[in-house]
């Protein structure tokens, strides 16, 4: 089975661009078990919620690092 999110991040920082980007390395362990689309505005994940799931939560946990 798999799974979709469409994820966005906003955080409230003048910084906003770059705390984004660095968020985003956080992704990089899963970008061989989800397919990730990134664009001007969201993040597309793919793949099964086991990956899924994890993948989101360490994203949100990098940006709020």
């Amino acid at each position: 089975m798999f799974s979709g999110a469409q994820i966005s991040l906003y955080p409230m920082t003048g910084d906003f661009v770059g705390v984004i980007m660095s968020a985003l390395s956080a992704l990089d362990p899963y970008r061989d078990r989800l397919r990730i689309e990134t664009d001007d505005i969201s993040t597309l994940l793919d793949g099964p919620p086991e990956v899924l799931f994890p993948a989101m939560r360490d994203l949100y946990v990098a940006a709020a690092n």
